[in-house]
């Protein structure tokens, strides 16, 4: 009796639930067949990309041939009879020349020099020629006729610095003086250019042998001081 009445009082089934389950299996069949139809669509649009195109063949030109080997041409022989020239020197430029002694600014201080000659020395260093003579072997002597004062060195003077140099020269029979060489000096390199510079200068008595004026050889001392 209680189940008559709980059908009886039960809500009747929804009449649209065939209909819900015909459209959910009509939908499933359209997308089964949908995907098929959109890959072949898909297939037919990449059709013509992916036909196969002829590429153009390019050629390269063959490299061109190498140059000709070429020996260097031999000079033609020599006959025998002619001479062969000698090879030309390419000799170095020579060094540019250096001033002997710097320049030297003087001091404000100006001390004038004072300098001395001692007397005409004989001395026989090599063998006499018979044109020139020694002191020792003539008759008179060469005798001082114009002696300039030779030059102070700047730099000797601006340190203090006193020394003399021996010099050795011939007396021509005109009196003039040539040949000067240094022969010792002290400090040396220091006065040397001065005394040679000077004793070129001066001027003699010539020395005579048998009363005729003949070339000697003498030695005097230059002696630098300072006041």
């Amino acid at each position: 009796m209680a189940d008559l009445n709980a059908s009886r009082f039960a809500p009747p089934a929804p009449r649209w639930t065939w209909r819900v389950v015909l459209a959910s299996t009509a939908c499933t069949l359209a997308l089964f067949l949908a995907v098929p139809m959109l890959e072949t669509l898909r297939n037919l649009n990449l059709a013509p990309q992916l036909q196969p195109r002829s590429l153009p063949i390019v050629t390269e030109p063959p490299p061109p041939p190498p140059p000709p080997l070429t020996l260097p041409e031999t000079p033609p022989a020599r006959a025998p009879s002619e001479p062969v020239p000698a090879p030309e020197l390419q000799l170095p430029a020579p060094p540019p020349l250096l001033p002997a002694t710097p320049s030297v600014s003087m001091p404000t201080l100006f001390t004038p020099p004072t300098w001395s000659t001692d007397p005409l020395t004989v001395q026989s260093l090599s063998p006499v020629t018979p044109a020139v003579f020694e002191v020792g072997q003539i008759d008179t002597p060469p005798a001082p006729r114009s002696q300039l004062r030779p030059l102070y060195p700047p730099r000797a003077r601006l340190h203090r610095i006193e020394g003399w140099v021996d010099l050795e020269f011939t007396v021509t029979p005109e009196g003039a003086v040539e040949n000067i060489r240094v022969i010792d000096a002290s400090p040396a390199d220091t006065f040397d250019r001065s005394a040679v510079q000077a004793a070129a200068r001066w001027s003699f008595n010539p020395g005579r042998h048998q009363n005729r004026p003949v070339a000697v050889r003498v030695r005097q001392r230059i002696t630098f001081e300072l006041q």
